[in-house]
């Protein structure tokens, strides 16, 4: 059962990012076009001129764009299918979030709850960070493969330890929902701290049994 509304989840994100998504213009997600635009146009991955005050992009969706961009001319379906294949690598991080730290069985409900936690339309705040807007979505990616990577060193053969992780996960995901945008402020110094206080220096090894 949870396998089906996981599919119907994303069918649902699939359907809301190309129907309804084409009069959408939000200024962050229209600098990452104009951005994917002048790369296109002038062949440079830093273009001379290009107004960056909203900010240096590296990696983002912005070079999801670019790709599509070279084989469509149509920029409003390269955004969305931009948008579509961030969506694909979000539910992919939460798959490996939950398979890292749960096994192979367990991370299978993990990854299909986690899908639909993240689909369902429980306030426009979430359909517009991740999908509509999509211009930030690769923070939560990365944070998750960060969660996955961190949590596989704290909580290795520990099933406290990643019950804890778990609940902090979902702690963080629904504060994200709420619109809480800077919880990377909390995020990122609480998981660095959990790293370092892992390590162990004279060894240079990482302590799983550390808390």
């Amino acid at each position: 059962m949870l396998a089906v509304c996981a599919v119907c989840s994303v069918i649902a994100v699939t359907v809301s990012i190309f129907a309804f998504t084409r009069g959408l213009a939000h200024s962050d997600m229209a600098a990452k076009v104009l951005f994917a635009h002048e790369q296109h146009v002038k062949h440079q991955y830093f273009p001379d001129g290009f107004c960056y005050s909203t900010g240096v992009f590296i990696l983002g969706i912005e070079n999801l764009i670019y790709f599509f961009l070279t084989f469509i001319e149509d920029w409003v379906l390269c955004r969305q299918a931009a948008q579509f294949v961030q969506a694909l690598l979000l539910f992919g991080s939460v798959f490996i979030f939950f398979r890292t730290i749960f096994g192979k069985e367990k991370g299978r409900i993990g990854f299909a709850a986690g899908v639909i936690l993240l689909a369902l339309p429980l306030s426009d705040v979430v359909y517009d960070l991740y999908y509509y807007q999509a211009a930030y979505t690769k923070n939560v990616i990365f944070l998750l493969l960060l969660f996955a990577a961190a949590g596989k060193i704290m909580a290795e053969q520990n099933r406290r330890k990643k019950q804890i992780w778990l609940l902090v996960f979902v702690l963080l995901t629904v504060c994200n929902n709420f619109g809480i945008r800077n919880i990377m402020l909390i995020e990122i110094p609480w998981i660095l701290t959990v790293l370092i206080m892992s390590f162990d220096f004279p060894s240079g090894r990482f302590q799983t049994g550390l808390c």
